[in-house]
């Protein structure tokens, strides 16, 4: 989360850790300081500290039981992870590296990110904390971008586990279908339909089944199991996997922003990932199969995780998305870039169940 308002100004927040700055120069929104420590980056931050603590503890894990460099946030001479300013404004100052993001057009660097993700993967398990080191909620400062638990106290101990768990996917999927008809319904009831949503309402039924069966299939009781299991076993994924958090720089690479890391089934992050190269690169079946290998090289994909990525593939994500991104912005003008989409989409669609076939 960083801020667009870093100046110079901004830097006298680095009299709260203990390092020396020699040269400093602008990122976007944020500033990259060569340090006596190595390349760190000072950003504005608006989330939470025990968000920035589970964050570290998956950063160390990665850190101490695989090769993968990731972005650790560093504390304050307090012990701190957020320093404020008078404004009490928080900033966040974290290890960074030199490097390019991957490459969505080069089959080496989409391989290489694959395998990364794996090796991360297999050490992405967050024991449960002990009591004392559990946050109580009256210590927290909520963020905007963070769902606040129901239920628990001002003073209620709240486990990571609790705190940042993913959503089961019939339910996640099962919200999403009723949003794509609540877009349907809306749109059925305009007088002047614009082009995109004459297309939309024309593909409606296609995608709709798919999303319909897709949430029949998740009421089975090995889906949940697997959830279930993955919260019992402390697997962890990243959340946001994809080109622009994998840098590469020679024979070294980095994964970056964990911001979004929670307890859930980890098979999420492969399939995210999967998804977008496989949009991008027309659903290439030879470049999804091999992305497959290249993972289970690294860390074995189980039958139930195979099933579930299926499942998570063969949900219509994409017309979900643009159903979403409509609804939310200004029906009457629907923009030319979200029209190319969905023409982009359709014409797509017999590529995709040719790869889904294949994974069935």
């Amino acid at each position: 989360m960083g801020g667009l308002g870093v100046n110079e100004k901004d830097l006298t927040i680095l009299e709260q850790y203990d390092l020396q700055v020699h040269t400093f120069r602008r990122g976007r929104g944020s500033f990259l300081l060569e340090t006596d420590q190595g390349l760190k980056l000072l950003t504005e931050f608006s989330g939470t500290e025990p968000r920035l603590r589970f964050q570290n503890r998956i950063c160390g894990q990665i850190g101490s039981r695989s090769t993968v460099r990731v972005d650790r946030v560093l504390e304050t001479k307090e012990g701190k992870l957020i320093a404020r300013d008078r404004e009490e404004r928080g900033y966040i100052l974290k290890d960074w590296f030199e490097g390019r993001e991957c490459s969505t057009r080069s089959e080496e660097e989409i391989l290489l990110a694959v395998r990364l993700l794996a090796e991360i993967h297999k050490v992405m398990r967050i024991p449960e904390e002990r009591a004392e080191e559990l946050v109580s909620a009256a210590e927290e400062k909520p963020a905007e971008d963070e769902e606040r638990l129901d239920g628990p106290g001002k003073g209620a101990k709240i486990p990571d586990k609790e705190r940042f768990c993913g959503t089961p996917l019939d339910q996640e999927c099962a919200k999403k279908l009723r949003e794509i008809k609540k877009v349907r319904t809306y749109m059925r009831g305009r007088k002047q339909k614009t082009a995109f949503e004459l297309l939309f309402l024309k593909a409606f039924e296609t995608f709709s089944d798919q999303a319909g069966e897709v949430t029949e299939l998740l009421e089975a009781a090995e889906f949940t199991e697997l959830y279930a299991m993955s919260l019992e076993e402390g697997r962890v994924c990243h959340g946001d996997y994809n080109q622009h958090h994998v840098f590469l720089a020679g024979t070294n690479a980095a994964v970056m922003d964990f911001s979004r890391a929670r307890y859930d089934i980890q098979i999420v992050d492969l399939y995210q990932f999967l998804r977008k190269i496989m949009e991008k690169q027309g659903w290439d079946a030879r470049l999804g199969m091999k992305m497959l290998d290249e993972y289970g090289k690294v860390r074995a994909i189980s039958g139930p995780e195979m099933k579930n990525l299926w499942l998570r593939l063969k949900f219509p994500e994409k017309f979900w998305k643009l159903a979403n991104h409509y609804y939310n912005s200004k029906k009457s003008r629907t923009p030319e870039k979200g029209m190319e989409k969905l023409q982009t989409l359709i014409a797509q669609e017999e590529k995709r169940q040719r790869f889904l076939r294949l994974l069935e």
